[in-house]
């Protein structure tokens, strides 16, 4: 069996487990420490033992860990490497104890293991279903997208700073995502959306924002592209936005904001949840008929699935709703991961190195 497809269905199984447990109950805790325990275990394993010729990218990411050697720190640091100043600092401190880059990899999966699942775990009312979520949506993506990796799970962290309304650790948490990868700066303005309130001035503001972005759209990225040169491949794939990307977070919004209703503006996470789903169909609709590529920059509000699927089945009354809508939400991400969708071809020779 597929070692991904393997790591799926041991989840599932772990969690079908916790979700069998009576909530708030000791034995229940328990269990779901335990969860997030083996499964950080698993994931960390799969992602730092890859063989390094059957993933798309990691060679070459091996192939800049060796020759970092050859930089000084203060290249490093100016970003003077090809990459980012925060990845390439976190290669030469690697590379300074060992030269082995399953190290680093080792410390890569910690590290974006560790971001997530503290964050499911403080946020998502049912973390088994954030988990298995993160495994539909980002951790295939995250063996070989590194960089981006890191961003997105600190992006991911620093949404208790958002709630918390702790604007320098925000700021700081920016920093170090930005560092990793440049596309994080589209996180940033977030801090600010979450403000916004029914019928506030703000909340005008920012629909003219969103109906600015539609219109000129084509015009910023191709600004973007022209001024900005780690951008540039982003504009030059050919692969076109799916319109069912677009449909499945209109319909994963619909759903959300119908469960909770007026409560999707509560402050905390319901609301921001809610700003980031718009933000994503937005952002999936004005792209049509441009670049994949570019919406993949944004993927950092996609972050928002993991947990707009469990608050929703929380606030659906009916029990028998909820089960249908759980179970549908997960085939439906199951079979365009792991069955229709193209992806997992890229992932069909996926070894670990003791295999």
């Amino acid at each position: 069996m597929n070692i991904l497809l393997f790591n799926f269905f041991v989840t599932l199984f772990l969690s079908l487990v916790i979700r069998n447990t009576p909530p708030q109950t000791q034995i229940f805790m328990s269990r779901k420490r335990w969860f997030v325990i083996l499964t950080s275990v698993l994931y960390i394993v799969i992602l730092s033992t890859p063989v390094l010729e059957s993933v798309t990218d990691i060679s070459l990411y091996n192939e800049y860990f060796q020759r970092l050697s050859t930089y000084s720190l203060k290249e490093v640091l100016l970003g003077l490497t090809g990459f980012e100043p925060g990845y390439a600092f976190l290669n030469f401190a690697v590379l300074n104890v060992t030269d082995n880059f399953t190290v680093l990899l080792f410390v890569y999966a910690v590290l974006i293991i560790f971001l997530y699942q503290n964050t499911f775990y403080k946020y998502s009312p049912y973390i088994s279903i954030s988990v298995l979520m993160f495994l539909l949506t980002f951790f295939n993506q995250h063996i070989f997208l590194i960089r981006q990796g890191i961003s997105v799970a600190v992006c991911c962290y620093s949404i208790r700073f958002i709630i918390e309304r702790k604007l320098w650790y925000f700021i700081i948490a920016s920093i170090i995502a930005f560092s990793f990868h440049n596309s994080s700066m589209v996180f940033f303005p977030l801090y600010f959306l979450y403000e916004i309130k029914q019928r506030s001035k703000s909340s005008f503001v920012f629909v003219a924002l969103l109906l600015m972005m539609f219109v000129f759209f084509h015009d910023i990225i191709r600004f973007v592209g022209a001024n900005f040169e780690r951008f540039e491949h982003y504009l030059e794939n050919k692969e076109l936005t799916s319109v069912t990307n677009m449909l499945i977070a209109l319909m994963i919004t619909i759903f959300y904001w119908g469960a909770l209703g007026k409560k999707v503006l509560e402050d905390g996470i319901n609301r921001l949840v809610f700003y980031m789903l718009i933000i994503t169909v937005v952002t999936y609709g004005i792209s049509l008929g441009f670049t994949s590529a570019l919406v993949r920059a944004l993927m950092c509000y996609r972050i928002s699935y993991l947990f707009a699927i469990p608050i929703t089945i929380k606030y659906i009354k009916d029990r028998q709703a909820r089960q249908l809508y759980e179970f549908g939400v997960l085939l439906c991400f199951f079979l365009l991961t792991y069955v229709i969708g193209s992806g997992i071809h890229e992932f069909e020779n996926y070894r670990l190195i003791f295999m």
